[in-house]
């Protein structure tokens, strides 16, 4: 929303505005899925599959817990099981549709919820509302671009630090890192525990 109200103001119609914003989004989320993710799935796979020997390696003491069968028991079928959850998101194509269709309107009709409002009570108390929730809006907006923006960052210097060293599966401990920055101060730590376990398998100086 902001970035449309920021176009309009510059001259450009809001539906035109709202549809090059909408159709960006849509875009940039089509080429994640098809370019970002798919490599990230399949070596959090190969990942998940090959912890208890990375575990055995760098606590020999238990070697003999950690074993491929005991991962079964923890991860079984995993690649069955993410083939399931992309099978679900695909079969609701219709919500999927709704939602961008919703949205596309919502962005087009800027004064909807004042209008709405208006319906069910005063004038001064909807302008009231309104104000509200648009501050309220500014502040959860500016946070969650500012969490996406930390999460991306995280993510890609955590994976040129690890390319750069060399550890295995630097994708897929990147990708952790940065999911688990929305969480203050212990994502950063629960998201170096399997970095240091990938790193210390190899060598215990890296780790």
């Amino acid at each position: 929303k902001p970035i449309v109200n920021k176009l309009t103001k510059r001259g450009i119609p809001r539906a035109l505005a709202a549809f090059l914003v909408l159709m960006s989004t849509v875009v940039w989320l089509i080429f994640v899925l098809a370019f970002i993710l798919p490599p990230i799935i399949t070596e959090s796979i190969s990942f998940l599959t090959n912890l208890p020997v990375i575990l055995a390696t760098t606590f020999p003491l238990f070697e003999n817990v950690f074993t491929a069968e005991s991962a079964l028991k923890f991860f079984p079928d995993i690649p069955q099981n993410i083939f399931k959850l992309a099978s679900g998101v695909f079969s609701n194509f219709f919500f999927i549709v709704s939602l961008i269709f919703f949205t596309f309107y919502f962005l087009l009709e800027e004064i909807f919820l004042q209008r709405f409002l208006q319906k069910v009570m005063s004038p001064n108390e909807a302008k009231n509302v309104v104000a509200f929730i648009q501050k309220v809006e500014l502040r959860m907006g500016a946070w969650m671009r500012g969490q996406l923006i930390l999460m991306i960052v995280i993510g890609f210097t955590t994976y040129v630090g690890l390319s750069l060293l060399g550890i295995r599966y630097a994708l897929s401990l990147a990708f952790v890192a940065g999911f688990l920055e929305v969480i203050p101060i212990i994502g950063s730590i629960v998201a170096s525990v399997p970095a240091f376990l990938v790193a210390s398998s190899t060598s215990l100086f890296s780790g």
